[in-house]
């Protein structure tokens, strides 16, 4: 499995985040956008990295203005 690493120099320090009907790997040092992701590599990264699941996640998330409403 490939590592992630952004330009800021972190190795592997991402979060995911959906923007509209795609989800986005984004460094969690600073903030960079890294790659779109497909929903299989999304549900590989959750589980290697630990990050939480779906379900733990708020039920409203407001990302840059946009409401997101976990269904």
């Amino acid at each position: 499995m490939s590592d992630y690493t952004c330009k800021c120099g972190a190795v592997n320090e991402v979060e995911l985040q959906p923007k509209g009907t795609a989800t986005g790997l984004y460094c969690l040092k600073c903030g960079k956008w890294i790659k779109w992701v497909t929903k299989e590599e999304a549900n590989r990264i959750y589980f290697r990295f630990n990050t939480k699941p779906v379900s733990e996640l708020p039920n409203e998330l407001i990302i840059n203005g946009v409401v997101y409403i976990k269904k």
